[in-house]
Order: structure tokens, then sequence, then C-alpha cells
């Protein structure tokens, strides 16, 4: 952090070092007024010394306060400024758990905190400064997730490469809010969970049982698929061309809903459903 507000933290140790220098000395004028009031007369407006230890240390203390509130600004400021790179903190939390996990896969993708923090260190240098607080940190945490998808991809196998690539983006979007239980409960299992004679009779003979089941399972849990089986009812022969096309995933499917437009989430749940 010290590199990234170098001049806040020297700012904070200069106010620091005044505070407790001016807090010394009035501590010590403070002994002088004591020791001078046990050797003073009675009459204490005769000793004019006293008055000036009296007058000092009421000065100093208003400079004392002064720099107390000028270190408490600073203090907020640095507050606020570690407060923001939280975001940083979960983004490597959530790498680490994925290449972690990765060892479930083959104990040689075994990985280590030590790893993922040298990733960190040179994702920091390679991240575009800007000197707004937050560009900076989007900025880092930019480069800390790219360094670390090049620094583990390079250390695996080409047919282990995309599931690592689905994983990572998987757990980036849920952290993000953009995919939830049930859009990553159909991206797992499918219709996997249904039974063909149990669901809404298939309109076609060319619709596989499986793609049926997948639909009828997107169609039961997610609001942007509740008029999907009446749509390939409706639209059977677009249906068929889209399902029996080298790349669906080019095509434009036939109208789901009239409400809302296809995202490339909802693409991906109908590809994992019907193909």
């Amino acid at each position: 952090p010290t590199s990234e507000k170098p001049e806040l933290f020297t700012k904070w140790r200069k106010t620091q070092e005044e505070v407790n220098a001016g807090m010394q000395r009035v501590k010590a004028l403070e002994g002088e007024i004591l020791a001078r009031l046990s050797a003073t007369p009675a009459n204490l407006l005769e000793d004019s010394t006293l008055i000036e230890a009296l007058s000092n240390t009421k000065k100093t203390w208003r400079e004392v306060q002064d720099r107390l509130k000028v270190s408490h600004d600073v203090d907020a400021k640095l507050h606020s400024t570690f407060e923001d790179p939280q975001t940083v903190a979960e983004r490597g939390s959530l790498l680490f758990f994925v290449m972690s996990s990765l060892s479930g896969i083959s104990r040689m993708y075994h990985t280590s905190l030590s790893h993922l923090q040298r990733i960190f260190a040179l994702a920091i240098d390679k991240a575009p400064f800007d000197a707004v607080s937050s560009k900076r940190l989007a900025n880092i945490v930019d480069a800390f997730t790219l360094q670390a998808f090049q620094a583990t991809s390079r250390g695996l196998l080409e047919r282990h490469k995309p599931v690592f690539a689905l994983l990572l983006a998987v757990r980036i979007q849920q952290a993000q809010g953009v995919i939830s239980e049930e859009h990553l409960s159909c991206l797992l299992a499918g219709g996997g969970g249904l039974a063909i004679e149990t669901v809404r009779r298939k309109p076609y003979n060319w619709v596989p049982d499986g793609a049926w089941l997948g639909c009828v399972n997107l169609f039961l849990r997610l609001a942007m698929f509740k008029d999907l089986p009446d749509s390939i009812q409706r639209y059977g022969d677009q249906w068929r061309f889209w399902f029996e096309s080298e790349c669906p995933e080019e095509l434009t499917t036939p109208e789901i809903t009239t409400s809302s437009k296809m995202t490339p989430l909802g693409m991906v749940l109908l590809l994992r459903a019907m193909r």
C-alpha cells in the first residue's frame, strides 16, 4: 500500500511525529508548572515565570489540537484508501480458490499462496497507473486476473485449459451477481434431474429426450425461458434448423419471449440444454 500512496503515508508519519512532539512539550511544560506551583509563594501573580509557562502551555496545546485535527483528516483518507482494496483482496481469494481447485483434476496442478503473491506483485507493476483510486484498483484487479490466468494456463494440459477458463469465468460472474445458483445448476445438471415420463410431452420427434428435458428444466427454473417449450412447439421448423446447424451459437434463436433478448449467458444455457 505504501507504494500506491507514498505521499499520504509521508504526510501521516509527519503529522504523527508532530503530534507526539507536541504532546511531549505539553507534558514537560505541565511538569514545569507543577514544580513552580509547589515553590511559588501565595501570590501566584507575582511569579512571571509561572505565568509565562502557563501561556506557553496553552499555546502549545492549541498547536497540538490543530495537528491532531490534521492527523484525523489524514487518518480518514488512509482509511478510505484501505477500504477500497477490499475488491482486490476478494479477487485474490477467488483466484486462489479456483487455482487450488485444479488439484482435483491432477495433483500436479497444486499451487501455493506464495505463488499467487508473486503473481500479484507482477500485476501491480503491469497495471496501468491512474490517479483516481477506484480506477487504479480496477486496473489492478484486471491485471491480477489476467496474470493469474496466463500463469496458470501455461502449466495446464490443453484439454484442461478450457475447464480452468470456464471455472474462472463462472466464479467471477458469480461474485459479480451475474450468475445465480439457478444458472449454475442448469449449467451443470441440464435436465438430469427430470424424467421424460413426468414432464410435458415433447412436440416433435426430432427433439431428443435429453434436449427436451434440458429445455423443460430451463422453463421451470429461469424466467427468461418461461416460454421456451411453447416457442419450440410454435416455431418447430426454425428450431430444428437452429438445433441441427453446426454452429448454433452463431445464429439467432427463434423467438422465445418478447420481454427480453437472448443474452450470452442465456445462449450458453440453451446450448447446454439442447446440445
